[in-house]
Parts: structure tokens; C-alpha cells; sequence
């Protein structure tokens, strides 16, 4: 199985990594509430980016240039509210 990516939206799978495990060192591994504040931070940043970044490079013939596995950027933002909705029970 592989990703694909065009343009910058690698970063929609990449961000929120980071932040995740940033925050696990910043503030322990127990700490899931901070864990999950970090990644709504995050999915607000990918929306924000993504369509940013999608409405200013001339879109091509599907209205994204940066898309993650054939989905634009910004929409990853919904799968990573997904993960703490899903994180809370």
C-alpha cells in the first residue's frame, strides 16, 4: 500500500504526526487531553492551508493541486477530527 501526494499535500499526514508525538514530549504520554487540543490545532491548520494553498496554484482539472491519496488537503482536516472524536470514547 502507498501514498500518494501531489503538490504539498503530504503534509496533511505529516502535520498532525508531528504534532502528535511533539505533544506526547512535551507533555507526557498520559497527557491525552492536551494530545487532543494539539490535533484540533492541527486539523484547523490543514483546512486553513490547504484550501489556501489549493485556491491560489491555479487548480487543474479536479480544483486541487495538493491532495493526499486523491483527496485535497483540506479535507483531511475532517479525518483528523475523526481520530478524536473517535479517541474520546
Amino acid at each position: 500500500m502507498s501514498f500518494t501526494y501531489r503538490g504539498k499535500g503530504y503534509l496533511a499526514l505529516l502535520l498532525p504526526l508531528f504534532v502528535w508525538v511533539l505533544s506526547a514530549v512535551i507533555f507526557g504520554h498520559d497527557a491525552h487531553v492536551a494530545q487532543r487540543v494539539a490535533l484540533l490545532l492541527t486539523a484547523v491548520a490543514v483546512w486553513y492551508l490547504g484550501g489556501k494553498w489549493n485556491a491560489e496554484e491555479g487548480a487543474d482539472e479536479d480544483g486541487s493541486s495538493h491532495q493526499l491519496a486523491g483527496i485535497p488537503m483540506q479535507w483531511y482536516s475532517l479525518v483528523i477530527i475523526g481520530v478524536v472524536v473517535l479517541s474520546l470514547g
